[in-house]
């Protein structure tokens, strides 16, 4: 009992530590390159550079931008609780009843804790740091209301790939215990030893898709001339280890 209090002590104490890095780091470094020149005027050029893309990269963009605003983070966020519960309910036995729903409801208010705790503080260090957006956004028809810095729909793509690897996680875990489980009763076939194979593929696959989105998402703030480089970059790091750090410290309450 004290040697697992100890490792819930600990993961609670590495995700406060890790969270707090990167609240610090993050806020300077915006500080930092808010008045730095030489950094704004390489990134204007590249953005202008960039701003040269073809029409259809242009249109791609502007769908993009729609889709991944404020509205899109909660509609991105419905859609995973969604699945999050449907597949929970598929893979937890009904014979837990109550028990059950109690499971499920514990593990998706977590899961939805974890991904989206990350975007408050996006969207406070915004108006922290206040960065001004890139002079390639004046007159864009697109250009969101908030700061620059750092970028809101790289982290609403970022959520959206957090939440894909929290659903692929569990959907991983749960597969992997209903084979051991059959395992335990002798009565496991190919087809279920196939099937915990394909869950891993499509894990596998929906990880990395989430992956792309968050780069495709980051190089459309670009082209769009809303955003500096490292404002999408400062998002697309920031968010998955600070989603990671406030699991760690989900984790260390959950697991008591």
């Amino acid at each position: 009992m004290a040697e697992t209090f100890g490792v819930h002590t600990r993961k609670r104490r590495t995700g406060l530590a890790l969270a707090g890095c990167i609240i610090v780091l993050v806020t300077v470094f915006g500080f930092i390159i808010r008045h730095n020149q030489l950094l704004t005027g390489v990134e204007t050029a590249l953005l202008r550079y960039l701003g040269q893309a073809p029409q259809w990269m242009h249109s791609l963009s502007a769908v993009i931008a729609h889709s991944f605003s404020t509205i899109g983070c909660f509609v991105f966020l419905g859609i995973g609780v969604v699945i999050e519960v449907l597949l929970l309910r598929h893979y937890y036995p009904k014979t837990l009843s109550i028990r059950r729903a109690v499971l499920i409801r514990r593990t998706v208010l977590a899961d939805i804790l974890v991904a989206f705790a990350p975007m408050l503080y996006v969207m406070a260090v915004k108006w922290i740091v206040m960065r001004p957006r890139p002079i390639t956004s004046v007159g864009n028809a697109l250009l969101p209301w908030d700061p620059s810095f750092p970028s809101g729909h790289t982290s609403v793509a970022s959520l959206v790939a957090v939440m894909v690897w929290l659903i692929t996680a569990h959907w991983k875990n749960l597969a992997t215990a209903g084979v051991r489980a059959d395992n335990a009763d002798k009565n496991i076939g190919s087809a279920k030893a196939l099937d915990i194979h394909t869950v891993r593929v499509l894990c596998n696959i929906a990880r990395t898709i989430s992956v792309i989105l968050v780069i495709i998402v980051a190089c459309s703030r670009l082209i769009l001339g809303l955003h500096y480089p490292t404002d999408v970059l400062t998002a697309a790091a920031a968010y998955p280890l600070l989603a990671y750090a406030v699991w760690l410290i989900v984790q260390s309450f959950e697991s008591r």
